[in-house]
């Protein structure tokens, strides 16, 4: 008798685990027993059917990405430079809006400078142009006078805009 393993692979059994048999010698001849298989050959079945699982998986996820990436890539890629522009006109608006404001508070300034110098000038041609003044000037320049009673002339208006005067 021999304790010797032997694996069985038939075309048939292909897609079956291998099954481990133990020869044993009799009168007749040799008959392959079949015996439970060893526990280091289970745990190595395991650990390369976790790999095949493994592999798949990685396979799997391989192809997703690859078939994804150009579409993925693309998309992403538009989508970055729709935002870069996006934040550009933003960033430009926003100096636009900062330069005009700028110009704004320039002109004001101007503003309240060309006031001040417009009061100041019409304070001074108040001060220069006195009613006194005139008729002082009116009378002893010109020759001018008060006016009698004959001279002044009264109009009345009834529900007109304007006056004709015809002397």
């Amino acid at each position: 008798m021999t304790n010797e393993y032997s694996q069985s692979n038939t075309a048939e059994t292909n897609h079956q685990k291998a099954r481990y048999y133990r020869l044993e010698q009799t009168g007749s001849g040799v008959v392959f027993k079949p015996v439970k298989v060893p526990a280091y050959i289970i745990e190595r079945r395991k650990q390369q059917e976790e790999k095949k699982q493994i592999a798949r998986v990685i396979a799997k996820n391989r192809e997703r990405e690859a078939r994804m990436s150009v579409r993925s890539i693309l998309f992403y890629s538009l989508l970055l430079v729709a935002v870069a522009v996006v934040c550009f006109f933003y960033l430009y608006l926003q100096s636009e809006v900062a330069s005009r404001m700028d110009h704004i508070t320039a002109l004001k300034t101007e503003i309240g400078a060309l006031t001040s110098e417009n009061d100041i000038v019409k304070s001074r041609i108040d001060s220069e142009v006195n009613l006194f003044d005139v008729k002082k000037k009116a009378s002893k320049k010109l020759g001018m006078g008060l006016a009698d009673k004959d001279q002044i002339v009264y109009y009345s208006v009834e529900d007109q805009d304007y006056v004709l005067n015809y002397r």
